[in-house]
């Protein structure tokens, strides 16, 4: 399946995420009750990293998704959040320091021009960030540009699991994961 980005959105997407190769990567220390943690997950168990707020569910997330994307060649990770707010948060504050561009990774959420082609863009990218939402109305769409499967993806993670709620979008976890 061959996508087309429309020239405007590709000049978007450069401007909204500039210099990505200008990126340096930092180094993802985890401490050891993290470490502890992630380790069904690395053994690609399906798995919940459960600590408290501040505990690091994110940067540990981030771990799992860099080891998963550095053992697995054509790996995919998507990475689901509830709120639209923390997919930017997310790709700026965790997933670009620590990835840089050795990962083609994108964030998309209902405030993004990607979502017009979100499943060109899934196609295209090895990490992306976005909202339950996004996906689920991507699972159901039918046109090309717009449309996704998980079957290719290898690595799926549910960042706010804790916050669900009857109704939630994240809801298709349970049934797609």
């Amino acid at each position: 399946m061959s996508c087309q980005y429309p020239l405007k959105y590709r000049k978007l997407i450069f401007t909204q995420y500039p210099c990505q190769l200008c990126v340096k990567m930092e180094e993802i220390s985890l401490r050891p009750y993290q470490q502890e943690v992630v380790q069904a997950a690395l053994r690609r168990e399906n798995s919940i990293i459960w600590l408290p707020t501040g505990g690091g569910k994110t940067r540990a997330a981030v771990y799992v998704a860099k080891q998963h994307l550095e053992t697995h060649p054509n790996a995919k990770v998507a990475v689901l959040v509830n709120k639209v707010h923390l997919v930017d948060q997310h790709y700026r504050k965790e997933f670009r320091p620590y990835l840089g561009s050795s990962v083609n990774m994108t964030p998309i959420s209902g405030d993004s021009n990607e979502k017009d082609f979100f499943g060109c863009v899934v196609r295209d990218s090895s990490l992306v960030i976005c909202t339950a939402q996004i996906l689920e109305n991507a699972l159901i769409n039918t046109e090309e540009n717009k449309h996704v499967e998980l079957t290719g993806n290898t690595c799926d993670l549910d960042r706010e699991l804790s916050r669900k709620k009857g109704g939630d979008p994240m809801k298709i976890c349970g049934f797609y994961i």
